[in-house]
């Protein structure tokens, strides 16, 4: 479903932060980016959605080249970045109204998606009334109302406790399994990488930015205490040991790298 063919992405006089990359994702599957800082992988999400053009090669989704934005990708970022004017309700029937969908189905459609994430008794509330779990749920919300082909998720978890991370990743798959889409997620989390994932795509600095390529095997939800997770998060920190500029994780905080 999307392919990128020897893409390179250069800014300015800078080393290249990707070089002759080649991938594809197959549509329905859930991948997670995982590796260090730096090495690549929101400059590989920005291009799928549109944001920004490769120096060299191209981008495709559905055979067509990516040159811009589409409503076939949707986006969510780290920060929930929901108008602060607006109510919860409002912020995730603003995009329907821009797609031209009428007043009555928009709020219809966005009371639907806040129910499928857990929000439905916060319609009335402005943002700044909400945790950051609570907004990135709206966000997600907002996102998935225009029933994107592509979900592209940059560490949209990662400015939360471990508690609500969990419990978010658990209501991710939840979703996910309910409304199936194509999903790629960025990730720095061990664990997260872990539980969340069908195909881990390590990442690595340098020319040769995929470092490993990963099917997991292991039906999901996955158990946390389990051995077999215990098994998918020791391959892949062994995948990142291998890395060049990669911080090793410690016994006690095994889950960030």
């Amino acid at each position: 479903m999307i392919s990128l063919e020897q893409v390179t992405k250069q800014y300015q006089d800078s080393q290249p932060v990707l070089q002759g990359l080649s991938l594809q994702l197959v549509e329905g599957q859930f991948a997670c980016l995982l590796g260090p800082s730096g090495c690549g992988k929101t400059t590989l999400l920005n291009l799928i959605a549109g944001f920004i053009k490769p120096t060299s090669g191209q981008v495709l989704v559905d055979e067509q080249q990516v040159t811009r934005p589409g409503p076939d990708r949707g986006v969510v970022f780290q920060d929930a970045t929901l108008f602060p004017w607006m109510n919860v309700l409002d912020n995730v029937r603003f995009g329907l109204r821009q797609q031209g969908m009428n007043q009555q189905q928009a709020v219809a459609t966005a009371a639907e998606y806040l129910e499928l994430v857990g929000m439905a008794d916060f319609q009335a509330a402005l943002p700044i009334s909400l945790s950051g779990g609570q907004r990135q749920r709206v966000a997600i919300a907002r996102v998935l109302a225009l029933q994107p082909r592509v979900l592209l998720m940059d560490e949209p978890f990662s400015a939360l406790d471990a508690n609500s991370r969990e419990r978010l990743q658990d209501e991710l798959l939840r979703i996910c399994t309910m409304r199936p889409t194509t999903v790629l997620y960025v990730t720095h989390h061990v664990d997260e990488a872990a539980f969340l994932a069908e195909r881990v795509l390590v990442m690595g600095p340098g020319a040769d930015n995929i470092r490993a390529d990963l099917l997991l095997e292991q039906p999901r939800p996955r158990n946390r205490n389990s051995e077999a997770f215990n098994t998918i998060k020791a391959m892949l920190r062994a995948e990142l040991d291998r890395l060049p500029c990669c911080i090793s994780p410690s016994e006690n905080k095994g889950d960030v790298l």
